[in-house]
């Protein structure tokens, strides 16, 4: 939880699974201690790694090759050089990724990565920072493609595409940096407002998902759990409950 003032998307998530755990959150976040020292920083950052997946997509759809793809995340990431797991995955990410390629080029005959995209809810707090906007070839058409460099799919990855596609159609997504040929510019920078659908792009699972539905908070908060556009459930409400229980009798 960000702020006990504000939303977001994450908020949305969790909410949507059980309001108890957005609850439980508020409460952390207002008993919070302070433990006077600084945390010791982990082995492995998840933005390390997820950086390593941007690169790998990035690239792998603009036709460069394998070799210098890797070569080109060695240098934007030289912990590499330093850590075998991290160079693991780098190598699995390239690997996976011309896989993807391929797969994709079947759905839709090709992506090109135009550049970044970024809007936002006007009544949460923060932007959505989707990693890329790609145009097909066979329609022309905007999609968003979102790199998640894990070893596991999610349903929070499904969810957070979900919210994409909902800004993006409702409020619109801007085009940033765009991308150039030669010394002119082949696209230029404006909002996308359209349906759009998001893929979810696993690297070094080597399997990507389209995500078509959309979550638009202001048309179903009120309705979240428990309605049509419920995460979750009863179920997941029932493991924290025991949860709770677990903690408060030992």
């Amino acid at each position: 939880m960000t702020s006990i003032f504000t939303v977001t998307r994450e908020d949305l998530y969790d909410y949507g699974r059980c309001p108890k755990i957005v609850a439980i959150k508020a409460y952390r976040a207002l008993n919070a201690v302070s433990r006077g020292y600084a945390e010791e920083r982990r082995v492995l950052e998840p933005a390390t790694v997820g950086k390593i997946g941007e690169i790998a997509v990035k690239l792998t759809l603009q036709g460069v090759s394998k070799h210098e793809t890797l070569s080109r995340i060695t240098h934007s990431v030289p912990q590499i050089k330093m850590n075998e797991y991290l160079a693991q995955i780098a190598t699995q990410s390239v690997e996976g990724m011309d896989e993807i390629r391929k797969s994709l080029k079947a759905a839709y005959k090709e992506v090109t990565i135009v550049g970044r995209g970024e809007g936002r809810h006007p009544d949460l707090a923060g932007t959505a920072r989707p990693d890329f906007i790609g145009l097909t070839k066979n329609e022309g058409t905007p999609i968003i493609v979102e790199a998640k460099d894990t070893a596991r799919e999610s349903a929070s990855y499904k969810f957070q595409a979900m919210f994409y596609n909902g800004i993006a159609e409702k409020y619109g997504v801007y085009l940033l940096q765009q991308r150039l040929e030669g010394e002119a510019a082949r696209f230029y920078p404006r909002i996308l407002k359209s349906a759009a659908e998001t893929v979810l792009v696993y690297p070094r699972l080597a399997s990507f998902t389209v995500v078509k539905e959309k979550y638009v908070p202001s048309d179903s908060i009120s309705g979240t759990y428990g309605g049509p556009n419920s995460l979750a459930s009863v179920d997941a409400c029932r493991k924290i409950d025991v949860e709770i229980s677990v903690r408060t009798t030992d």
